[in-house]
């Protein structure tokens, strides 16, 4: 294993971790755009590290990142310049991935995918942003994070999941989806409307118009609006049917409730 950029590893500041196969060996490139003065200590992360075996080695840089990342996404791409195909992982930091089969163990991947899914719960429970946008598409991107139009100071918190071939989700995706929509459905005690926005003027004031100007499909009440493309929406429209119905159930019951004792 080649490591370009200890010092940067060592003292836990760098921009990027890039892991690769390059002539039949594991490069690892730690990269930052500070020029700064690294202080020595007496010992390292490397010192820890460097009796493991390669594979180890990889398994371990990685989880350091983890440790110290937020994560905002995870997709598979492919960079100018290089060669293959990336995992690569956004954040405070970002991690490129090009790892042959069996040079890092399967779990680790596993490791990621759970750090991400905690690091996106998170942002999403200390957002106050009450506009959530939730799109799909075929593919191997997933992230999330803030927008504001500038032009009327719209704001919303986007998710973008990542969708299969038969418009479904990747299990992970979807057990977040549900979850969120259930936890979101949870905090209401009223009736939460369910409705198709159509616009067919896209260039008219694009910029200009509100969160929810923009086709899609919406779910609303006082304390969220999510629009949501159709795959999505058809989903989790149960959720909302079925919030929907308790709520009117519960209505007659306390009528029922009320004429008895009266």
């Amino acid at each position: 294993m080649k490591i370009n950029g200890l010092k940067h590893l060592n003292s836990n500041f760098y921009d990027s971790i890039m892991i690769r196969n390059k002539a039949n060996e594991i490069q690892v490139d730690v990269k930052t755009e500070d020029k700064i003065k690294t202080l020595k200590s007496s010992y390292s992360f490397f010192d820890r590290i460097k009796n493991l075996s390669d594979k180890e080695k990889v398994n371990e840089i990685i989880r350091y990142y983890l440790r110290y990342s937020n994560i905002c996404g995870i997709s598979n791409d492919y960079l100018s310049h290089y060669d293959g195909l990336f995992s690569v992982i956004e954040g405070t930091r970002n991690l490129f991935l090009q790892i042959n089969k069996g040079q890092a163990d399967d779990t680790i991947f596993d490791e990621i995918i759970s750090k991400y899914e905690q690091d996106r719960m998170k942002y999403m429970n200390e957002s106050t942003i009450s506009n959530i946008a939730i799109t799909t598409s075929i593919g191997s991107s997933s992230n999330y994070g803030y927008y504001k139009n500038e032009c009327n100071n719209d704001e919303y918190i986007y998710l973008h999941l990542r969708g299969t071939v038969n418009n479904d989700l990747v299990e992970f995706e979807k057990k977040f989806l549900f979850d969120f929509i259930n936890l979101k459905i949870s905090e209401v005690d009223e009736k939460i409307e369910a409705f198709t926005q159509d616009y067919t003027d896209m260039y008219w004031h694009y910029y200009k118009r509100g969160f929810e100007d923009f086709a899609g499909c919406y779910i609303k009440c006082s304390k969220f609006t999510i629009r949501l493309d159709r795959i999505l929406y058809n989903m989790i429209i149960p959720l909302i049917y079925n919030h929907n119905l308790r709520l009117k159930e519960n209505k007659k019951l306390q009528l029922t409730f009320d004429d008895y004792i009266s």
